[in-house]
């Protein structure tokens, strides 16, 4: 590292500065790290999870206004002032490993290694298209429990009280938390509140990590899921799937999961972050929809994915953005997604469905349908059909040891056999020329 004026000692810290206190945070190499912090006053120093990246590496760093800490272990700060010795310049003996002070929770299992690693699901929920469909599918995959907090949708409450699904789901509803009011503007709030709560429950359970998806979307393995942990970096907390979107064909009212088979990650319509899984560690929490605090691994996509069918049904399309009819025009520009913005803007100028669904249906298919249909996007599409398939996630050892396919019964078909109920029939596989 280049020498500076005032040089920053690097010190393992047994503890992270708590979020109070963050001056700003980014993925950066130590390097544009230490420069920012000798720039800015306000800045003592700045911390990280993690091994030493390799040189021109990113990690996430928080930059600091103290250098106070919080109980904790894992994590290196650098911090202003300290000496000669300036942050990556330290003498190997002076740094305590990262396994050695990583503590609290399960580590990543070795490549073969025969311990389960169980997932469950975190899941905010609000007047959802085919959900059976998308709950039996998400068990068949091996989600040892879902975390599902419905609102306004008391239609659903039968369904999730009821078996197959009551022993693998915990329900909470909106009048179970009064604190937040239902729109857009808080739904990050909310999130926040419902996912956190469910990491702590998860470590009730022996659950090793939460996936945090909606409703309108689908995990898409193609390794197991304990390869894709044990490929990431030793005391990864986040894990990040990236997501792909689907590529609507039709207005009319069609199962999407199954119709659907085309998606892309060009010229999307909406997010293009991913969604994550977090460690369930007491010091892990959600940090915004998509990652967990901590150290983060990006899975390559070639191993798995999150399948987004972002308003793909016509008429959950009218009904999501005719809500928002009432969004102000400072809070409509705050929106980062210019469909997004512009479906709201033509609900409130033409609000009428006797007068004007042929601007709705015209705009929909302009806009939502037609734009994927590019030599671009066309080219890069990926052809997924969300079949079932041999269970990818390890179940709970209580769930996998049940006696008599116990644990098998749960989600209405063996192991690696799809339910076959009217309302949640999965389609057929594909053969291998047609994936």
């Amino acid at each position: 590292m280049a020498s500076t004026s005032q040089a920053l000692e690097l010190v393992t810290r047994a503890g992270f500065m708590p979020k109070g206190n963050d001056v700003h945070h980014a993925m950066l190499t130590l390097d544009e790290a230490h420069a920012w912090c000798l720039a800015h006053d306000e800045c003592a120093g700045f911390t990280y999870q993690s091994t030493d990246p390799a040189p021109g590496g990113k990690v996430y760093v928080w930059f600091k206004s103290t250098e106070k800490v919080a109980p904790g272990a894992g994590w290196h700060s650098c911090v202003k002032g300290g000496g000669a010795a300036s942050c990556g310049e330290r003498a190997a003996s002076s740094m305590l490993s990262l396994a050695s002070v990583f503590s609290g929770g399960p580590k990543a299992p070795a490549p073969g290694s025969t311990k389960p690693v169980c997932a469950g699901l975190a899941l905010l929920t609000r007047k959802p298209m085919h959900f059976e469909w998308w709950l039996r599918y998400h068990m068949a995959l091996g989600i040892s429990h879902f975390f599902i907090h419905v609102e306004d949708t008391p239609e659903l409450l039968p369904l999730l009280q009821s078996e197959p699904y009551r022993s693998r789901v915990s329900l909470t509803r909106k009048e179970d938390e009064g604190a937040f009011k239902d729109n857009y503007w808080t739904l990050q709030d909310r999130q926040r509140f419902h996912v956190n709560s469910s990491l702590a429950r998860c470590r009730e359970m022996g659950i090793d990590w939460l996936f945090h998806v909606d409703d309108d979307e689908l995990i898409w393995l193609d390794k197991p899921f304990r390869d894709i942990v044990a490929a990431a970096p030793r005391g990864a907390t986040n894990i990040t799937f990236s997501n792909l979107e689907a590529i609507p064909t039709t207005t009319e009212a069609v199962n999407f999961f199954e119709h659907i088979h085309t998606f892309t990650k060009r010229r999307m319509l909406a997010y293009v972050n991913g969604k994550p899984v977090g460690r369930t560690l007491p010091t892990v929490k959600l940090d915004g929809p998509h990652r967990f605090s901590g150290t983060s691994y990006a899975v390559p996509v070639s191993d798995g994915v999150i399948l987004h069918y972002e308003s793909c049904d016509f008429a959950q399309w009218c009904a999501k953005f005719r809500n928002q009819v009432d969004c102000t025009a400072e809070r409509k520009g705050a929106i980062p997604f210019p469909y997004y913005r512009d479906s709201i803007t033509l609900f409130q100028e033409h609000p009428d469905p006797l007068k004007d669904m042929g601007k709705w249906v015209e705009f929909y298919t302009r806009r939502k349908i037609e734009h994927y249909n590019t030599a671009e996007i066309k080219a890069g599409a990926r052809h997924i059909a969300a079949v079932e398939r041999p269970r990818m996630i390890d179940l709970l050892p209580s769930m996998a040891a049940a006696p008599n396919g116990a644990a098998a019964a749960a989600v209405g078909g063996s192991a690696t056999s799809p339910p076959q109920s009217k309302a949640a029939a999965m389609p057929a596989p594909l053969s291998a020329g047609q994936r």
